[in-house]
């Protein structure tokens, strides 16, 4: 288990950078515009934070995110 885990990091690393792009991309103001897309975005990294052994700060954006959900999942 702990092989696969360390097989599957590179690529949680990887999403990571894309994810922040992302995020980047959408600009200051991505939570009045785009509030879904920017919550999908925070929610996809801070799992892949979690994944790649990275959990505070997994924890910390998803303690955020709680504040800027919708609705409840």
């Amino acid at each position: 288990m702990a092989g696969k885990r360390a097989q599957a990091a590179p690529a949680h690393v990887t999403a990571l950078a894309f994810l922040a792009t992302g995020e980047a991309l959408l600009g200051e103001n991505r939570w009045q515009r785009r509030h879904q897309l920017a919550f999908e975005l925070a929610f996809e990294r801070a799992e892949s934070e979690f994944l790649s052994g990275d959990l505070a700060n997994a924890d910390e954006r998803l303690t955020l995110l709680g504040a800027r959900a919708s609705g409840l999942v």
